[in-house]
């Protein structure tokens, strides 16, 4: 592995950790008219690539970026509708923005790395 792509990778596992004790402490932490059990299920979905992400697996990179759209929209749901909140929305935001992007990367390069390919359309002109 690259020394890039793996200070990425290090990054990246950096910030995914964060941001699930982060959203962590979001759901569990405040007070809150929701159930325990609701509040699990908002938080557990970022608990599925984890394992994944920690085995610097490029292919949870990449499918890590569809449940971070989720929180992503969280964020900035919670931006518009709770302006008591915006500065946790807004590290929130920026987060998941870096982890979007450092996710992406990741998947690229090191599967580049490793000769992945997504295999090309045939021409049907042909």
């Amino acid at each position: 592995m690259r020394i890039e792509t793996a200070k990425l990778a290090r990054l990246n596992q950096i910030g995914y950790l964060s941001l699930v004790l982060l959203m962590a402490g979001y759901f569990f932490g405040q007070s809150s008219e929701y159930s325990l059990v609701f509040r699990a299920l908002l938080w557990l979905p970022l608990l599925f690539p984890l394992t994944g992400i920690l085995q610097s697996n490029p292919y949870t990179f990449a499918w890590a970026n569809f449940i971070l759209c989720g929180y992503w929209c969280h964020a900035m749901t919670l931006w518009w509708v709770a302006p008591e909140l915006r500065i946790f929305a807004t590290i929130e935001f920026l987060l998941i923005s870096a982890l979007l992007l450092g996710c992406m990367y990741y998947a690229k390069w090191r599967g580049q790395e490793l000769g992945l390919k997504l295999p090309k359309l045939k021409d049907e002109n042909k």
